[in-house]
């Protein structure tokens, strides 16, 4: 058990409370809506992970404010685009650099809202979830530079609700009845409706992609797609109640319950074990997990 030590950082977000009015909806076929978010933290962490044992130190508030930031995407070991609320309700895709505690709004759109950034393969820009004028949810591509107009992608693929990427391939999570999984690729259009019913968590590992259902007792089933999406092999249950789950490069799956983080690998452990417990830092609900891609860096959202 660490210390509850949050270094202290300037954080250059409005620190006042505000109104929200758009949150991207986690429920099974709802588009975004008008609605107050709850306030979130981000959290980042050291990783380790030796020999099968994975250790987590030294937690680091980034946010610590009251508002809505959520949904951390490791750049690299030092850099994360994450989603943040502003005054206005507008949700923007913001660029925090850990080494010198900066951020800076790398959207910044009237009008419109960003969700769910992800770093695309070889490039230096992002994909977002971007809820349009006429509240559309689709991927579009921003540079990270700000120097070329954001261009939308996948014209016909609505409404997108969560994204992930390996290489040019995409795995997107479609809102609708039922959610469904659809993949694709930027180099060869093959659209392929792979599963239903699945959740909103969808994670790669490597060059495959992760997504979970939910089965009985509050458990979720997390299966790996291998090639094109002509293989789903099943490759773990979550503990019951887990809100969110990840995996880090080495095959380790970890998972939230409440302000617990627990963990397996498959190919080693016969069950979950508890690996980190947030109430010392008063920290009751873990949303979000990220893992950075060089497995040193854990990022958790976590309810203020």
């Amino acid at each position: 058990m660490f210390a509850p030590q949050i270094k202290n950082r300037n954080y250059t977000v409005m620190k006042r409370s505000i109104i929200f009015t758009l949150l991207l909806s986690i429920f099974a076929g709802l588009k975004m809506e008008a609605q107050n978010p709850p306030s979130t933290d981000i959290y980042i962490f050291d990783l380790k992970e030796v020999k099968r044992r994975v250790k987590i130190t030294n937690p680091w508030n980034i946010t610590n404010r009251d508002g809505y930031d959520n949904q951390p995407y490791f750049y690299n070991a030092n850099e994360v685009l994450f989603t943040s609320a502003q005054a206005d309700g507008q949700m923007d895709i913001f660029h925090y650099n850990l080494l010198d505690s900066t951020s800076e709004n790398v959207t910044n759109t009237p009008n419109t809202s960003e969700y769910s950034a992800h770093m695309i393969s070889r490039t230096k820009s992002f994909v977002v979830v971007r809820v349009e004028e006429d509240n559309k949810q689709r991927l579009w591509q921003f540079p990270l530079d700000g120097k070329e107009s954001p261009k939308l992608m996948f014209e016909e693929l609505e409404p997108v609700g969560y994204h992930a990427w390996a290489s040019t391939e995409v795995a997107m999570f479609i809102l609708g009845d039922p959610n469904s999984l659809m993949l694709s690729s930027t180099k060869v259009r093959n659209d392929r409706k792979l599963e239903e019913n699945i959740g909103p968590t969808i994670k790669t590992r490597g060059r495959n992609f992760l997504f979970s259902k939910k089965i009985e007792k509050g458990n979720q089933e997390i299966f790996m797609i291998a090639g094109r999406g002509d293989k789903v092999r099943r490759m773990t249950v979550t503990p019951r109640d887990a809100n969110d789950w990840a995996v880090t490069p080495q095959g380790t799956y970890l998972a939230s319950v409440g302000n617990k983080i627990w963990k397996i690998n498959p190919t080693f452990d016969s069950a979950w074990s508890e690996i980190l417990d947030l109430s010392d830092l008063g920290i009751e609900n873990i949303t979000r997990i990220a893992v950075s891609a060089d497995n040193t860096k854990l990022g958790l959202v976590v309810d203020r």
